[in-house]
């Protein structure tokens, strides 16, 4: 048996009529008719009671028709599945991003040894409107809340701790009360409100001051060289500033009063074409970035 025959044995079992079906089927009826034949030859029953010019499926042709069917679906689910492979084995994710999230590197290094042809592009931030579908595959963002939405997940909520130099009194403790360091010269990253500096000049309103702004600097790499050079103080967050921080010429505080943290989500596209790239890739930074995370605090004695 062949696809074309099932394919126009179901024409010829939808319309019961011959020649409409060969018309739609855009072939001759004598071809047709001997196609039908050679089919019931094959099987070795006849599939529909002939009554002069009219035909009607009979019980042997009805139960071939629900294999035929299965059959037909099978294969377009195989020409799917080879569409989506072809479409993965070159697809490029795309990723916007208004923060340095390491693991997000990493989880791409680990993700390309599985799918090694995968290619991924970052792309000037575009902030995600929970209202608006999003344009990029993810989009990765600090949020000043925890989220879980349908096409959104707080992959880690990190504590804020304090950047100081060795020769400040403050680098001898092992927690501070966020109202302790009123009186530091602070470095801020730029944007001046970003998520991060807006978290922190809330809750430092919150202790009764305003923080002291004594540098604005374009790089985290500017604030650790200033503060291994002895001057200013930074809120650094615990786990993203971690891998540029972890061999720092300067202490890194808990603020315990009160416990400030920021969150990074990740948003993924739910409307329009998303490749199955892209789906492989969201299950897998899903799975990954919680698991390396509680490694990274498990090997240094962090808190969750």
């Amino acid at each position: 048996m062949e696809l074309h025959q099932m394919r126009y044995f179901m024409k010829v079992a939808e319309l019961e009529h011959m020649t409409q079906a060969a018309n739609e089927l855009h072939v001759a009826q004598p071809a047709l008719s001997k196609t039908i034949k050679m089919l019931e030859e094959d099987l070795g029953t006849p599939l529909f009671d002939r009554l002069g010019n009219k035909i009607r499926l009979n019980q042997a042709g009805q139960i071939f028709l629900d294999y035929a069917k299965g059959m037909l679906a099978a294969e377009e689910n195989v020409k799917r599945e080879l569409d989506e492979y072809r479409q993965t084995e070159m697809a490029t994710i795309t990723i916007s991003q208004n923060l340095s999230f390491e693991l997000i590197y990493l989880a791409i290094i680990e993700f390309n040894k599985i799918y090694p042809s995968i290619h991924f592009e970052f792309t000037p931030f575009t902030a995600p409107d929970g209202n608006l579908p999003i344009k990029h595959d993810f989009v990765i963002f600090a949020s000043v809340q925890e989220m879980e939405e349908p096409d959104c997940k707080t992959v880690l909520s990190e504590r804020i701790q304090l950047g100081i130099p060795f020769n400040n009194p403050l680098a001898q403790r092992k927690e501070i009360a966020l109202r302790e360091a009123k009186d530091e010269n602070f470095i801020f990253t730029h944007p001046f409100h970003s998520v991060l500096n807006d978290i922190m000049l809330m809750q430092c309103e919150l202790n009764g001051f305003s923080p002291k702004k004594f540098m604005m600097t374009a790089t985290r790499d500017d604030v650790t060289y200033i503060l291994r050079n002895g001057m200013g103080a930074t809120f650094a967050p615990e786990l993203t500033w971690y891998y540029m921080m972890r061999e720092t010429g300067f202490a890194l505080i808990p603020i315990a009063d009160p416990v400030c943290r920021r969150p990074i989500n990740v948003r993924w596209k739910t409307s329009g074409y998303v490749s199955k790239a892209a789906r492989l890739f969201r299950d897998f930074i899903l799975d990954f970035v919680p698991q390396e995370i509680a490694a990274v605090r498990k090997e240094n004695g962090l808190e969750e």
